[in-house]
C-alpha cells in the first residue's frame, strides 16, 4: 500500500531475511510512531539476499518505500522515504545484537 510506512521485507526470491531484524526494525518503527509493511517479493532478489546465500553476509535486511510504477516515474508517499531514513538511522543507534 502506497503509504507513509516503510516496507520490511521478510523474504524474496533469493532468500530470507534476518527475521530477528524485521522484528527489532518493527518495534523500533512503533517508537517511532508509525508502522511497517511486511511483504514477500516473489519475483525480486536484492543484493542483500544475493550476499547472504554467496555466504558474504551473516545477517540481511531490506529497508523500502511503498510505491506505483516503479520504472520510469515512481509514485510515492514522501514519509515512506523520510520514515524509512528514520528507522534506518533508529537501528544504526540500537543495532540488533
Amino acid at each position: 500500500m502506497n503509504s507513509g510506512d516503510p516496507i520490511l521485507p521478510c523474504k524474496d526470491r533469493a532468500g530470507l531475511y534476518h527475521l530477528g531484524v524485521v522484528d527489532h526494525m518493527t518495534e523500533l518503527a512503533a517508537g517511532l510512531g508509525f508502522g511497517v509493511q511486511t511483504a514477500v517479493l516473489t519475483s525480486y532478489a536484492s543484493d542483500a539476499t544475493l550476499a547472504k546465500a554467496a555466504a558474504s553476509a551473516a545477517r540481511a535486511v531490506l529497508i523500502g518505500y511503498a510505491g506505483d510504477n516503479t520504472h520510469g516515474f515512481e509514485i510515492c508517499h514522501v514519509d515512506g522515504i523520510v520514515n524509512g531514513a528514520r528507522l534506518l538511522v533508529a537501528y544504526l543507534g540500537t543495532p540488533l545484537k
